[in-house]
């Protein structure tokens, strides 16, 4: 075993530069986004944004306007994928495109949420019209069980919980 810190001589230095490695090629630093990039992906991200708002706002809406939910949930989402190809493309950092990601994904839960309660409009529609017609706590209740027992019906399992009726 050779001595770690024993000087080399003037030939086994000629040695070793003979053997070196050629010198590392480094790639030129990449060139920043010009400004109509950026306008063009801020425009997008707005776009997307406004989208996925409007999916959450029209989710929340009474059952024939609910079903405009999912076509803004897609469509919110094909925005989005766009969004992070284009920001992926101008190389912005990850950090700004995370919430972008967490937004598709709300999205498409979303989206697939008020899908899967369009299965079952006869109930929500009943529901609802029962509700609208109701005017005192104990007929709200009364179709707050009508609305349960549908449920069970369907499936075959409760889905809610009664509160236990003190009357």
């Amino acid at each position: 075993m050779s001595n770690p810190f024993h000087v080399p001589s003037k030939d086994e230095v000629e040695r070793r530069r003979d053997h070196s490695p050629p010198p590392q090629h480094t790639d030129p630093a990449p060139e920043p986004p010009r400004p109509d990039e950026l306008k063009r992906l801020s425009s997008r991200t707005t776009l997307t944004a406004t989208l996925m708002l409007a999916t959450l706002l029209t989710s929340m809406m009474p059952l024939p306007l609910r079903a405009t939910a999912i076509i803004f949930g897609l469509w919110g989402t094909v925005a989005a994928v766009r969004t992070i190809q284009l920001g992926s493309t101008l190389q912005t950092p990850k950090g700004q495109q995370i919430p972008v990601w967490v937004g598709a994904g709300l999205s498409i839960f979303l989206t697939l949420s008020v899908a899967l309660s369009l299965t079952r409009w006869d109930i929500e529609m009943a529901y609802q019209t029962c509700h609208n017609e109701a005017v005192t706590n104990q007929a709200t209740r009364a179709c707050d069980h009508e609305y349960e027992d549908a449920l069970t019906e369907r499936y075959g399992q409760s889905f809610l919980s009664r509160p236990s009726s003190t009357n």
